[in-house]
């Protein structure tokens, strides 16, 4: 007898976070393509000198990952962006959804290269952990402060190369 073909698990319907009222939430609902370019923005002026800037930019990915995840027809509006227009194989209504924070990512930090998105994932890694954790995006700043930077300080990693925020989840 043939095996059945799994299908993927839909994700729920409703509310990204019940608890999350938090600024940048809020503005993230009310507009995510705003607040996405206005990070990428934020990102490609403080490329240089920039500590506090990348962790407020890293709390408006991780709010627009959330919101994308969980929003149907924000996430539709989301993809038909130009950044990923030119993408050998494009972005999937409902089959790439859940990995929204990572799409997300790759947007607002320009992501263009395998090198910048390897970096990106790797802040990704980090905010997913923060996700699980239920954290508000407005505390996402802090918690990664807390973790050590974009670089964790655990002794067993290669060379510091942990994600924002592995090292507080350890």
């Amino acid at each position: 007898m043939p095996r059945k073909k799994r299908k993927m698990p839909r994700l729920p319907k409703g509310d990204f976070s019940p608890r999350d009222d938090s600024k940048i939430m809020r503005r993230v609902v009310s507009d995510p393509a705003a607040a996405a370019e206005q990070a990428r923005e934020k990102y490609a002026a403080g490329e240089d000198t920039w500590r506090q800037e990348k962790y407020e930019v890293l709390a408006v990915v991780y709010a627009l990952g959330q919101y994308l995840k969980y929003h149907g027809s924000a996430w539709r509006q989301f993809i038909k962006s130009p950044f990923f227009a030119t993408r050998k194989h494009p972005l999937r209504p409902i089959k790439d959804q859940p990995h929204a924070m990572r799409h997300a990512a790759y947007l607002v930090l320009n992501a263009g290269n395998d090198a910048k998105r390897d970096r990106a994932g790797a802040y990704v890694r980090g905010l997913q952990v923060l996700a699980r954790r239920a954290v508000r995006a407005d505390d996402v700043v802090g918690e990664i402060i807390k973790a050590g930077g974009d670089r964790g300080t655990d002794e067993g990693g290669q060379n510091g190369s942990h994600s924002p925020a592995e090292v507080s989840a350890a």
